[in-house]
């Protein structure tokens, strides 16, 4: 499992795996699905909808990935906004 929040403008994205490693990521591809990676392209996340995946060095390491509720650090009574942070 992983969270993902993204910049203002959507070309960046942090991921947070859930044994403690993060990543910056960047927006290198957007045409069915939203692919994010690091510079060297070891780290990959791919997001299509409510679906998504992550890559580590070519191997997938989290698959079959739904959108979870409310992850974003808020005031519990605001809307979730799955554009600005999610887990997955």
């Amino acid at each position: 499992n992983f969270s993902i929040a993204l910049g203002e403008d959507d070309k960046t994205a942090t991921v947070a795996f859930r044994d403690g490693r993060t990543f910056e990521l960047h927006l290198t591809n957007k045409s069915s699905g939203s692919r994010y990676a690091n510079t060297a392209d070891e780290v990959v996340l791919w997001v299509q909808g409510k679906n998504a995946y992550a890559e580590e060095v070519g191997k997938r390491t989290h698959t079959d990935c739904t959108l979870q509720d409310d992850v974003a650090s808020r005031d519990a009574s605001a809307p979730a906004d799955p554009q600005r942070a999610v887990a997955w």
